[in-house]
């Protein structure tokens, strides 16, 4: 893993396509990081769970677990976000004992939010990432985002959430602002209680009533965060890794989240293209072999003739689809957005050799 990817850089974010090997090239990066002297968390916003495996790990993770790494100068945790654990943990923060526990255990509006909602989930991974780049506690941090839509969905979930605090039904709703005082008066007696009442039933109306409002008095500290977490998105010291493989779906979908990560001003800086090519030089694994002339058999017993025939048959098919790979990879970065740097890291589980 090259030290270009992180050195100088506070928060490096890795996106894709999903199966391209994001999760295990995120954590390989943090691993790289942290034997250089850093203090590094890889984050998983990824609901898939592949970080604890990629690190040996077997803890859910939902706080920060230290990942051991004898001899490494640095030091490596790892977390993955949990959504009702970040938001237990934010209201906890935020809201007095009391009214936290009346959320956290009874409230239906509450539970459906922080536990099944896809979005809400963005929106978790937002407060985790703005907890994680607080203070000092960290020299870096790793970011492994969801499959293509999903990473989309989570860089946007700050200008969304934003949108949300704004937006009209948290004016109806949150009694804290002039609407949604009318509306818990209006609610409170006649005609439109009768009718949310039938509607929600006396309690769920309740429920939501009170998760608007402790949503609306906490507008102001969920602003402030969307905003440093924008800043931080768009800051010099972030870098955004596209992984892609050499699969011709793969590039397409890697393409397409390139123009719409630049659409959002967040455009890529690395292109890493994973399992590009196969090892054809055990001595020396950066070399691209794409052309092995035939078999040279002459001075072979002839028991051995055939062998040698065959394995440079199958080295051979290798270098022709490296040459393939690597011609896809060249046709798709003329349709990436410039500068973007390329790297290629190579299938290390089925090198071939002679």
């Amino acid at each position: 893993m090259t030290r270009a990817l992180f050195e100088g850089a506070r928060l490096v974010v890795f996106a894709g396509p999903g199966g391209v090997g994001k999760t295990t090239l995120a954590a390989a990066c943090g691993v790289a990081a942290a034997r250089r002297g850093m203090r590094v968390l890889v984050l998983t916003a990824d609901p898939a769970r592949r970080l604890a495996a990629a690190l040996g790990l077997s803890s859910e993770m939902a706080d920060p677990v230290p990942v051991p790494l004898p001899g490494a100068a640095g030091a490596l945790e790892a977390a993955m976000v949990v959504s009702r654990h970040v938001y237990d943990g934010l209201l906890a923060r935020l809201l007095p004992p009391d009214a936290t526990r009346a959320l956290l255990e009874k409230n239906r509006m509450y539970a459906a939010f922080s536990r099944t909602l896809a979005r809400s989930h963005a929106y978790a991974a937002i407060e985790h990432l703005h907890r994680s780049t607080e203070g000092d506690r960290y020299d870096l941090v790793v970011l492994d985002t969801p499959p293509a839509d999903a990473t989309l969905q989570l860089l946007e979930a700050p200008r969304r959430l934003r949108a949300f605090l704004n937006g009209a039904l948290l004016r109806v709703f949150g009694a804290g602002r002039p609407a949604g005082r009318r509306l818990a008066r209006y609610v409170g007696d006649g005609l439109l209680r009768r009718w949310s009442t039938r509607i929600l039933g006396a309690s769920l109306l309740a429920e939501t009533r009170a998760f608007f409002d402790v949503v609306g008095r906490l507008r102001d500290a969920f602003t402030s965060r969307t905003e440093k977490v924008s800043r931080i998105l768009r800051d010099d010291r972030t870098r955004f890794v596209l992984v892609t493989t050499p699969g011709p779906a793969a590039l397409a979908t890697a393409a397409d989240l390139a123009a719409n990560l630049r659409h959002q001003g967040l455009p890529p800086d690395v292109l890493l293209a994973n399992r590009a090519y196969a090892v054809l030089e055990p001595d020396d694994p950066r070399a691209i072999v794409c052309d092995l002339p035939p078999a040279d058999t002459s001075g072979l017993p002839p028991s051995l003739r055939d062998v040698a025939v065959a394995v440079r048959t199958l080295r051979r098919a290798a270098a022709a689809r490296n040459a393939a790979a690597l011609e896809r990879l060249r046709s798709a970065a003329l349709h990436l957005p410039a500068p973007l740097e390329i790297q290629l890291v190579p299938r290390i589980d089925d090198a071939e050799h002679d």
